[in-house]
């Protein structure tokens, strides 16, 4: 088991890590334009036996937004702070800046949100980069939220003790068009009912 120093450290030096959410353990690994953000995600995709397609979603703070979306999105993407939505488990899928991994963008749009955990957005900070939040498990199986369970399954993996976490549902997830109109990708912590209307209009806004 590491500390926050520690992860943060080899997160900065793209390698891969599990670190607990606000729900269950995820594995992260630093998302840039650079190859050793490729090779991570890469590892992650290869450890989870994930099927190519299906994009990790991805956390950052407010500042690294610019590094994920087009520069266009990103005004728009922070009026969701005054929404109440952020910080919060909502990710929006909005279209994403060139260059970055193929598993953290589908057909040209990546998933983001800003996390309400402390350490997650400490861990951003201190890699210098987003992250990956995808769920530590292989492919198609439950969530983990026991470390030991997830050192059992990643061992040669560095990672965050949070203790046994709460578990639950993850986060939304939303699709928006050029257009801000908004479609369900997976409804989660956050209720469709809640969402749809409202982060139509503070998009367009």
């Amino acid at each position: 088991m590491d500390s926050i120093s520690t992860i943060a450290a080899a997160l900065k030096d793209s390698r891969v890590a599990v670190v607990p959410t606000e729900s269950s353990y995820a594995l992260a690994a630093r998302v840039a334009t650079d190859a050793a953000s490729f090779t991570a995600c890469s590892r992650i995709a290869a450890l989870k036996g994930r099927p190519a397609g299906k994009a990790f979603p991805v956390i950052a703070t407010a500042s690294q937004l610019a590094d994920l979306v087009e520069p266009a999105w990103v005004p728009r993407l922070l009026r969701l702070v005054d929404a109440a939505f952020w910080p919060g488990p909502l990710s929006v899928a909005v279209k994403a800046r060139s260059g970055l991994p193929a598993q953290v963008v589908d057909d040209g749009r990546i998933a983001v949100r800003i996390p309400r955990d402390e350490t997650l957005i400490a861990l951003c900070t201190a890699a210098h980069a987003p992250l990956t939040a995808t769920s530590a498990n292989r492919a198609g199986e439950p969530a983990i939220i026991d470390p030991r369970q997830a050192a059992i399954l990643f061992p040669d993996v560095p990672l965050l003790d949070g203790g046994v976490l709460a578990g639950g549902a993850p986060s939304t997830i939303v699709s928006v068009s050029d257009r801000c109109d908004v479609t369900l990708v997976r409804e989660g912590a956050i209720p469709w009912s809640r969402v749809s209307k409202t982060i139509e209009e503070v998009l367009r806004g």
